[in-house]
């Protein structure tokens, strides 16, 4: 075999595996300005396919037109400088296109048009261009393009796994487009004649002045705040704070808050109302919740009651190593249980009896579809000794347009539990999206809905007895959670 057929193969190789990295990193790329919903997904994933069928067509013709190994290799050194700026211009555009307030749907199909569809069009026409440099007779045609397929299909398999095992639990979004680019134009000069190998090296040159000079410091004048950012297996952590307030932010949301002078008392609102658990259930004991981010509650709620227990499912072990370091978590506290573990995978395994189930995951804005069905409440259920308490937090209103999420978990909650009421953190304005808290009751009795204990009787006070539309309840086979939460 001819080095420049090695050479070619290497490079088609090489170019399906960046396609795949650069479309599975502009996920993490997307999340902290839009989330990692299913319209964010198909908005990725539907423009950079378009992009490649359009790069198909057009690598072709201009192959057909003058093949030459010189115009291949330019080929994908453009590719290289157009994922570099990319990576550039991926943050201010993004925060410009998110002030816009546009729809989710546009919003999510604008960024990935602008970031994503050049790059996967121009690493799109290699392989055409390389079947027809590697064509040296119409009875290997056959051959020839399957193995040249082949290698891009491979090349593409190994950059699904290699993004989503190694590159984006390790390195950050930047980095690795920086790589992404670097790697293509290594390619570029192994395929050019000597004579024109300054234009690559300059090329090269370029893209590690974009990404370990110039970038740096445009983050630092732009995120002053910020005390920690990184990636992790599941989502994008970015630790900041605001004056004497620590934020917790997961993707687009901001998950948790913590007091900078010391105090486990609560930033948000919304996170008291899981306090009603003590007034449903007094002989609370053993709690769980479902999500931890920065463990505020279980924070709270340990110092609060020196003599209960409480469990945290949070499914990324990387968020509670960030939550120790930067939210004064004590992960050595008996009373304390961590369980990292997908919530509905502990809830379907799970055999031990909570007195109070708090939920609190979620994706984004939404909380993950496998936790709010029919299914899942039923084993949210059987983890409740007898009286005892589910509170979830959900972002919705309670009437309107926007109360479509509120009237299917409502309902699906209904189906499951004998009694179930609602609270609303802001009820003066029901028909406004906001955290609504929902109090589900293994218990037939009617419990009493005022208090004596004037912070009780404050969250009590709030509950919400307008009429909530009748939905279908969300179940595991049909869970729109996403196309609720626009």
């Amino acid at each position: 075999m001819k080095k420049q057929h090695i050479i070619l193969l290497l490079s088609v190789f090489i170019c399906g595996a960046c396609t795949m990295i650069i479309e599975l990193t502009g996920s993490r790329i997307l999340a902290p300005f839009f989330g990692t919903s299913m319209y964010i997904w198909a908005s990725l994933i539907g423009i950079i396919l378009g992009s490649m069928a359009l790069g198909y067509y057009i690598g072709g013709k201009i192959a057909d037109e003058s093949p030459s190994i010189e115009r291949y290799s330019n080929i994908i050194s453009l590719g290289a400088l157009c994922i570099a700026i990319m990576g550039i211009i991926k943050t201010p555009l993004l925060a410009v296109i998110n002030m816009l307030n546009m729809p989710l749907i546009a919003a999510g199909l604008l960024s990935a048009t602008i970031l994503f569809a050049v790059p996967a069009l121009i690493l799109a026409m290699v392989s055409p261009y390389a079947v027809k440099l590697t064509l040296t007779s119409l009875d290997t045609t056959g051959s020839t393009m399957g193995s040249l397929y082949s290698m891009s299909t491979f090349g593409s398999i190994v950059g699904t796994f290699l993004a989503g095992f190694v590159l984006i639990p390790l390195l950050g979004n930047t980095i690795i487009v920086g790589v992404v680019s670097l790697l293509l134009v290594i390619i570029a000069i192994l395929l050019t004649p000597k004579y024109n190998l300054w234009k690559k090296i300059t090329l090269s040159a370029l893209i590690i002045l974009f990404f370990f000079i110039l970038k740096p410091i445009g983050l630092s004048s732009v995120n002053a705040n910020i005390v920690y950012e990184g990636e992790t297996e599941y989502t994008s952590v970015a630790i900041a704070d605001s004056e004497d307030v620590r934020y917790f932010k997961m993707g687009v949301a901001y998950e948790s808050g913590m007091y900078l002078n010391g105090s486990d008392e609560l930033v948000f609102d919304y996170a008291k109302y899981y306090d009603l658990a003590e007034h449903f259930n007094p002989s609370m004991k053993d709690a769980m919740i479902l999500g931890g981010a920065g463990y505020s509650y279980p924070k709270y709620y340990l110092n609060k009651h020196p003599n209960n227990t409480m469990d945290v499912v949070e499914i990324d072990p990387k968020v509670t190593k960030i939550a120790q370091e930067y939210f004064n978590l004590d992960v050595n506290n008996p009373r304390l249980g961590i369980i990292h573990k997908d919530g509905r995978s502990f809830l379907n395994q799970n055999t031990k009896k909570y007195d109070a189930i708090f939920g609190d995951a979620f994706k984004s804005s939404t909380p993950p579809y496998e936790l709010v069905t029919v299914e899942s409440h039923r084993k949210i259920l059987e983890s409740l000794d007898d009286n005892g308490v589910y509170i979830m937090n959900l972002i919705s209103a309670a009437q309107g347009k926007d109360a479509k999420m509120l009237e299917a978990v409502y309902a699906t909650l209904r189906e499951v539990f004998p009694q179930v009421f609602v609270y609303l953190t802001h009820p003066d304005t029901p028909e406004v999206k906001q955290n609504v808290m929902l109090v589900a009751l293994n218990s037939p009795y009617a419990p009493s809905l005022t208090s004596t204990d004037a912070n009780f009787n404050a969250l009590l006070q709030t509950l919400y007895t307008g009429v909530i539309a009748e939905r279908e309840p969300f179940t595991d086979d049909h869970s729109p959670t996403e196309f609720y939460s626009l």
